[in-house]
């Protein structure tokens, strides 16, 4: 799977010049409602790698997180013809092999005391409308439903929400700011917030790729060992992104 990847990056790169400017805000593909043209390929050191299958389809994958045994993938159809107002639907998973936990997120830590332990995974279906408010300003937010799983056990049901706003200052300079949650549909009050994640990225074209600089808050768990860890509630997003 990963040599398929890798080769699909080297033809692109070998064959096709590099797009690192938005002529418009439908050039966006994160967190909007776009997606990429016919063959088009756009991918970074972090972001998830996408192919446009058509002009209304696009399949994203996240090499990275499929390296370290946390394989993700997403499908997008693009069901309006793109316009001051577009919309998609997603369907998408993500499953962790890293190491099995509870319910209620807890890492198996050996004493046998845990129940219902497994791998943890999320399936998702939602829906994003993005609305061309100006020439350069791009407005995206929707819904959807998840489910968490532990291997194929449904452990939680959720409503999913996301909110970004796109800036184009410049073709070659770009503001994001975005936000997602999940609602657990059985908690109560903050309880409810599952995940919550914010972004605020500044990307700049540089010849034919982009550098994309920013900041991002919600839970980043980083394992020091088998058994123990530390969790960054706000930490930095530094990624490079190319467009073929």
């Amino acid at each position: 799977m990963l040599k398929h990847i890798l080769a699909l990056i080297i033809f692109c790169v070998a064959n096709t010049p590099a797009q690192a400017v938005w002529e418009t805000t439908q050039d966006l593909i994160y967190g909007t409602a776009h997606t990429l043209d016919d063959s088009e390929v756009e991918f970074g050191l972090l972001a998830p790698l996408q192919y446009g299958i058509s002009s209304d389809v696009t399949v994203a994958i996240h090499p990275i997180l499929l390296l370290i045994g946390v394989p993700q993938i997403t499908l997008r159809y693009r069901y309006t013809t793109p316009s001051d107002i577009t919309a998609s639907l997603d369907v998408g998973a993500t499953w962790s092999f890293l190491a099995t936990e509870d319910s209620s997120g807890q890492r198996d830590d050996g004493s046998c005391s845990q129940v219902d332990l497994g791998y943890p995974g999320t399936t998702e279906l939602k829906t994003t409308i993005s609305w061309e408010a100006e020439r350069r300003l791009l407005l995206s937010g929707g819904t959807g439903f998840a489910v968490d799983f532990l291997d194929v056990l449904p452990i939680r049901y959720l409503v999913e929400l996301h909110l970004s706003i796109h800036w184009l200052i410049t073709p070659k300079d770009l503001l994001m700011l975005s936000g997602t949650t999940y609602v657990d549909v059985q908690g109560e009050g903050v309880d409810a917030l599952v995940r919550p994640t914010g972004q605020l990225v500044y990307a700049r074209a540089l010849g034919s790729v982009s550098l994309a600089v920013g900041v991002a808050a919600g839970e980043f768990p980083i394992d020091i060992d088998a058994m123990t860890g530390v969790t960054l509630n706000v930490y930095p997003v530094l990624d490079l992104w190319w467009r073929f």
